[in-house]
């Protein structure tokens, strides 16, 4: 995965290890170091609703 520095510049982001495989961090050449991490799964466990195959979110029952 690639994101684009604040400094203008293209980070090559990889899959960090883990349990879940949710984050993914990289290294600009400026020295500016990045984490990005995947909370769909976390964010639908906080709200107690289940997530639907088609994107749409439905309460738990």
């Amino acid at each position: 995965m690639t994101i684009r520095c604040m400094c203008g510049k293209e980070v090559e982001l990889e899959v960090y290890g883990g349990q879940y495989q949710n984050e993914y961090r990289g290294d600009c050449e400026c020295g500016r170091k990045w984490v990005l991490n995947e909370i769909s799964g976390l964010m639908t466990e906080i709200s107690g609703e289940e997530d639907n195959i088609g994107g749409e979110i439905q309460r738990a029952k």
